[in-house]
């Protein structure tokens, strides 16, 4: 089964997307540290509200594996910013409510 790794410190939004995930039998872990990412992981979900994770360094880091998509996520997802964070390595971005909405067709996509 192809895990997940969700980067984020906000409470809601973690529990909304475990809730999600739980419910179409999807293996996902709650990741603190780029470390913690390894070659089992097949999507990584970055919330980029966090300054932590925001960070270019980190983007990249998660982004060198190429075996992982990269789905950043934003309260509002603007188009400067869009940009920027594809050209540091995500390979889509999407608002906090639209990845909580449509998770299972985006993993479906991807996976």
């Amino acid at each position: 089964m192809n895990k997940i790794g969700i980067f984020t410190k906000d409470i809601k939004l973690g529990t909304s997307l475990s809730e999600r995930l739980l419910n179409y039998n999807r293996k996902f872990f709650l990741l603190d540290k780029l470390e913690e990412l390894d070659d089992s992981f097949r999507v990584a979900i970055i919330d980029l509200n966090e300054k932590d994770f925001r960070d270019e360094s980190f983007i990249k880091g998660v982004s060198t594996n190429q075996n992982i998509y990269v789905i950043g996520i934003a309260k509002k997802v603007v188009k400067n910013e869009n940009d920027h964070f594809k050209n540091l390595g995500c390979n889509m971005m999407i608002s906090s409510v639209g990845i909580i909405r449509n998770i299972s067709s985006i993993l479906n996509e991807i996976l």
